[in-house]
């Protein structure tokens, strides 16, 4: 194919998936433990440290903001996809799991 699209916003969402995951992992903690995560009360708990940990974490913010930003066009460079491309996001796919695996391990 002719690679109009290229995979920038694909590979920024999988980047803001990676942070929203760890954002989340941290979030689930603020349960106490053998508390049944789905009260509306631990719901509402959980929520509040997502959005906490979130704002406080400005790195975080912009991954996030960057994966939204144009997700419209993902559809269109996956598309386009060249074998070049589709070798790229696995490997974008790959460090992001691995990142996440050593954010949650230090959290």
């Amino acid at each position: 194919m002719a690679e109009q699209y290229g995979v920038k916003e694909t590979k920024e969402l999988l980047t803001g998936m990676r942070a929203m995951s760890v954002v989340g992992f941290k979030a689930f903690k603020s349960v106490p433990a053998g508390e049944d995560w789905k009260t509306p009360a631990n719901l509402a708990r959980i929520g509040q440290e997502f959005t906490r940990i979130l704002m406080s974490d400005p790195v975080k913010v912009a991954e996030a903001q960057a994966a939204f930003e144009n997700v419209g066009q993902v559809s269109s460079e996956i598309r386009d996809l060249s074998i070049r491309e589709g070798v790229d996001i696995g490997i974008t796919a790959v460090q992001e799991v691995q990142k996440a695996f050593e954010e949650i391990k230090a959290a």
